[in-house]
């Protein structure tokens, strides 16, 4: 049996754009995925530095996996007053948002320090009250409560102040570490995906309890914060 094969017209047909482009797009796009997966991969030297630039730059008690809480908090913040804004202050701007989300607060702070900003905080003169009711558990952990109304949401004044709980814009839950690990925010729960923007000093410390940066000492009793929320008097 004789076989004729035309090696000359295979190669011309193999060759043509349309059936090797194919084929090139194909091997040349992996050939790149590789190289970026080489290059940026888990173990790669790229995410190493940039790793190391992260927790370089993360304030303190922030872990990898709370960065993007944090970019968060800050790009809605950013977002909030730069809409205010005119183009020329957009700069102007920007920076207040990140020195309001980047206050001076240490890595502990006593439930005491942080009682005695809520009267500013929740814009409350001296003699007007607020609420403030405090919670501790048997399995060690402390709920914080406070909103800016006295009775929060209460028609009844036969309501305790345990019972408005609740119903407060606030609440804190603190384990026997000092660390928040859930948060009522203006009366929302606060999850990575529902984070409120959040620009004032105040506001960024209850932040920072929620996102690690800060742990909170209970040094003071719910008689102690009932007292530092009723009206003052010279």
């Amino acid at each position: 049996m004789n076989i004729t094969i035309d090696f000359e017209g295979a190669l011309q047909r193999a060759l043509q754009p349309e059936t090797i482009n194919p084929i090139l797009d194909k091997h040349i796009g992996k050939a790149i995925g590789d190289a970026i997966e080489e290059a940026t991969g888990w173990k790669s030297e790229f995410r190493k530095a940039v790793t190391e630039q992260l927790k370089a730059a993360i304030p303190h008690g922030l872990r990898e996996d709370e960065a993007m809480k944090f970019a968060h908090i800050l790009n809605a913040a950013i977002q909030k007053l730069v809409g205010d804004v005119n183009n020329a202050s957009v700069s102007a701007a920007i920076n207040r948002a990140t020195s309001s989300l980047l206050p001076n607060i240490p890595e502990r702070m006593k439930l005491s320090e942080f009682a005695a900003t809520l009267r500013d905080g929740l814009h409350k003169e001296r003699h007007e009250p607020f609420y403030a009711y405090m919670e501790a558990t048997d399995y060690g952990t402390t709920y914080i409560y406070f909103d800016q109304e006295e009775r929060p949401n209460s028609s009844s004044r036969h309501t305790d102040r345990e019972g408005m709980k609740y119903r407060a814009d606030y609440r804190l839950a603190v384990d026997k570490d000092g660390r928040v690990y859930s948060l009522r925010f203006e009366g929302t729960n606060v999850t990575p995906a529902s984070l409120p923007n959040v620009v004032g000093g105040f506001d960024a410390t209850i932040m920072a309890f929620y996102v690690g940066r800060t742990t909170l000492e209970i040094d003071m009793d719910d008689d102690d914060l009932e007292s530092l929320s009723a009206e003052q008097y010279d």
